[in-house]
């Protein structure tokens, strides 16, 4: 016996006058009925269901005491195709829509007998049922090639490598698509009831980031391990096709940080003199900080990081410093490599450099600290806020 997938039940409201004549039965029989039989109707409309994704049949039923219902289709060979198993059922009508396919397989033509069981809960059961010829049908499932999985390890921690899955695959004719990842006992919909139409189609999980189009949203709440990427398109008559491919996640989080020690010394520093600036940068999140390559080991006043050449590498941390007179509109201009990466819960000491030079002013200047997730967001904004102003000032 072969179950159904299920279809959305409702009470029954069908506008078709043959479903009106039938309800209009059904009303005073509900009240007049043995309440030793719970199942006093079943409808099914239209008899000839063309099952090849342009029809279908309702199927109504109307019970006058709670029961338990359980409707299946009898083939002529007397093989059962479950579309109700066991479901609750107050007193009314109720019907749903049968368009010909079960477990993602259309059935072939024929003439069947919808058959419809009911029990409450004082033992009694009452079977009614009814004819249904399925006409017209196409049985012959999508196909589903060239399926690819890339990469078949993936760490979505923003990091900038193999943070995104694709997944690709071709069909010959429209279909629904749906795809998902289980992870552990997680699931993620990659792609839910899409319409896709003849073609190569691609999936891509996490999704970019709005304003940074090389980096992925973040992701929590997946565990990392062995997981599957399944794939099912469906016709509109109703046959599935399914296929899956085995993939493994990696680190999975969104960076965070927590700085401290913040110094800046000299605070008065001479004139053509420099600014140390040091600080303890804290991994708090779950996953791994990749550092930016070095750079510059020390700025002159007025320069940035940009103009150096020590360009920002998507998904990379970097440190820096910004001042309150900067005009320049690079924010953070002076910014430093973490010198390695940095693992969750561990911390590393960095220093850097900043030179006087000659268009340094002379009005005292605010100097603070941040760090910065490369092409993404700023992970922590004015720290560690220090007054400096010229010795001879």
């Amino acid at each position: 016996m072969r179950a159904a997938r299920r279809q959305p039940e409702t009470l029954a409201t069908r506008s078709l006058p043959h479903f009106l004549f039938w309800l209009l039965l059904l009303l005073p029989a509900c009240a007049a009925a043995d309440s030793a039989q719970p199942l006093i109707a079943l409808d099914v409309a239209p008899a000839v269901l063309h099952a090849d994704g342009t029809g279908g049949a309702t199927i109504a039923y109307g019970l006058n005491s709670p029961a338990v219902v359980s409707i299946a289709l009898e083939a002529q060979d007397a093989t059962q195709y479950v579309l109700r198993d066991r479901v609750s059922r107050g007193p009314g009508t109720f019907s749903f829509f049968f368009k010909g396919a079960v477990d993602g397989s259309v059935l072939p033509n024929g003439n069947y007998t919808v058959v419809a069981a009911a029990e409450d809960g004082d033992g009694g059961r009452t079977e009614l049922r009814q004819p249904l010829t399925i006409a017209s049908a196409d049985t012959t499932p999508p196909v589903l090639a060239e399926l690819r999985v890339n990469p078949t390890t993936i760490s979505p921690n923003q990091d900038g490598v193999a943070d995104r899955l694709t997944v690709q695959f071709t069909v010959a004719e429209p279909v629904t698509v749906n795809v998902r990842l289980l992870a552990g006992g997680e699931v993620r919909w990659l792609a839910r009831n899409a319409a896709a139409k003849p073609g190569e189609i691609r999936i891509s999980w996490p999704q970019p980031v709005d304003h940074a189009p090389q980096l992925n949203q973040a992701v929590d709440g997946v565990p990392p391990g062995p997981a599957v990427v399944e794939v099912a398109i469906q016709d509109p008559a109703g046959n599935r096709t399914a296929a899956s491919a085995d993939v493994t996640i990696g680190e999975v989080g969104t960076p965070r940080v927590q700085v401290t020690d913040i110094r800046f010394a000299p605070v008065n520093p001479q004139s053509g003199g420099t600014i140390t600036v040091a600080a303890t940068i804290v991994n708090t999140g779950a996953v791994t900080l990749r550092a930016a390559p070095s750079g510059p080991t020390a700025y002159s006043w007025g320069q940035n990081a940009h103009e150096l050449g020590y360009a920002a590498e998507p998904g990379t941390v970097r440190w820096g410093v910004e001042y309150s007179l900067n005009r320049s509109g690079v924010g953070y201009p002076f910014r430093w490599s973490l010198g390695r990466d940095l693992p969750p819960g561990e911390r590393v000491t960095v220093t850097g450099v900043i030179e006087l030079s000659e268009i340094f002013p002379l009005a005292p200047v605010q100097l603070w600290l941040g760090v910065m997730h490369e092409n993404n967001r700023v992970l922590a904004d004015r720290r560690g806020i220090t007054r400096v102003h010229l010795a001879n000032d």
